[in-house]
């Protein structure tokens, strides 16, 4: 039996977050008609070089990550970005010899780089472009380090261009990563499929009402300056102030002592519950007991947690941070503000905490939505358009229907 292999490339996997949701959903999808790869750069001091421990040469690691068949290619010499992967190109020419098709789902297009270099056809699913990733975490450094990172920031958007120039199809995740890449490069409305991120169909419906008490939730990486926690601090103070049951839980990586140090003695504090990263099935628990969903971000390329929470009928609140703008409507599945807005925040979580007939509207409305735009069958059909426009001799290979032994069974 003959498969037809296909490589996903992407950044260095994170535990947690939209772009792993992203890589595992690509796989799954892809381990339906192929047999899939995932590909990442890898800074494990055991696989990399390291001037520091005079080590010269990398390693290449076959692994298996949430139950993908990965290989890990160790970077050379990680402090200058832009040489990643020209500096290890021969692994990955020899690793993706054997590859007939590829795709990239990443948070930005740099993962792509290797395709480039190697002239291949391929698919790039971009969450966001550099610039916008990366603008609050920037100029946290000094000295000498300051100094190699403005060099490696500069060539770093220079090289993602030319990758955006040079990837077959774009897929944005969402029509905001679509205008930004606009933006940087001409000629990218030809070749652009928006793409989304699915929901599950068994995540998608009203969850019924379990709780007593007014629940808020707040999901993301908020060690991530990107996350604004400040915002979030400051917008459950004063709402605590008005609604004093409230709760906040805030999931995922809790932020530095630094960072939370102004909020600690204010009595709201208190009422907020850091739960860490939790379980999927945990957190299913919290969207049952969770009356709207908060989020305050300088900057998302879609918002996958604003997405969850409308499947199961909890209204969004969210800045105008770009991504969301695809699925918070206006008074129909929740609200959007203006960056750092904490009154207009506050003043829109207030409105869906006292008019139940708003609320109860957004919470029928959401799941309908969802179900519409953001299925598994509506982007799986998208991303079959888009390996066709790519790979045409593989409409014949769809039109069969058939899918690997992990489905049913695989095209011959």
């Amino acid at each position: 039996m003959i498969f037809k292999k296909i490589a996903i490339l992407t950044l260095h996997p994170h535990n947690y977050g939209g772009v792993l949701a992203t890589q595992r959903f690509v796989y799954h999808f892809c381990q339906k008609y192929f047999e899939p790869t995932l590909f990442f750069l890898g800074f494990d001091p055991a696989i990399s070089a390291s001037i520091k421990r005079l080590k010269y040469r990398s390693q290449v690691r076959y692994t298996n990550y949430f139950g993908m068949q990965s290989v890990e290619i160790g970077s050379r010499w990680a402090f200058w970005e832009p040489g990643h992967y020209k500096n290890t190109i021969k692994q990955w020419e020899k690793e993706l010899a054997g590859y007939e098709y590829f795709i990239v789902a990443s948070g930005t297009p740099i993962a792509a780089h290797p395709l480039v270099l190697l002239n291949k056809r391929f698919i790039g699913n971009y969450a966001t472009p550099c610039e916008a990733d990366r603008t609050q975490r920037m100029g946290k450094t000094t000295g000498i380090r300051a100094f190699i990172e403005k060099r490696a920031h500069t060539k770093m958007l220079a090289i993602e261009k030319e990758i955006l120039e040079k990837t077959t199809l774009v897929m944005p995740m969402s029509q905001y990563t679509k205008v930004q890449f606009d933006t940087l490069c001409e000629g990218l409305e030809q070749k652009t499929l928006v793409c989304g991120q699915p929901i599950a169909d068994e995540k998608i419906g009203i969850v019924p009402i379990t709780k007593k008490g007014k629940i808020l939730l707040a999901v993301g990486r908020f060690d991530d300056p990107r996350k604004n926690i400040a915002m979030l601090l400051q917008v459950f103070d004063w709402l605590y102030t008005q609604v004093p049951d409230l709760i906040l839980y805030i999931v995922g990586s809790r932020p530095s002592p630094e960072v939370l140090k102004p909020y600690e003695s204010l009595k709201s504090f208190k009422a907020i519950v850091f739960t860490g990263y939790v379980e999927a099935s945990v957190r299913d628990l919290l969207y049952e007991q969770a009356d709207i969903m908060l989020i305050t971000s300088y900057q998302e390329g879609l918002g996958i947690i604003g997405l969850e929470a409308l499947a199961r009928g909890i209204p969004v609140v969210s800045t105008d941070c770009g991504g969301s703008r695809d699925f918070v409507i206006e008074g129909k599945t929740g609200y959007l503000v203006a960056i750092n807005d904490v009154e207009a925040m506050v003043l829109r979580v207030l409105t869906l905490l006292t008019n139940s007939t708003l609320y109860e509207a957004i919470r029928k409305y959401s799941p309908e939505f969802i179900k519409q735009e953001f299925s598994v069958t509506t982007i799986e059909e998208k991303y079959k358009q888009a390996l066709i426009t790519v790979y045409p001799e593989l409409e014949s290979y769809f039109a069969q229907g058939k899918v690997t032994t992990r489905g049913v069974q695989h095209i011959l």
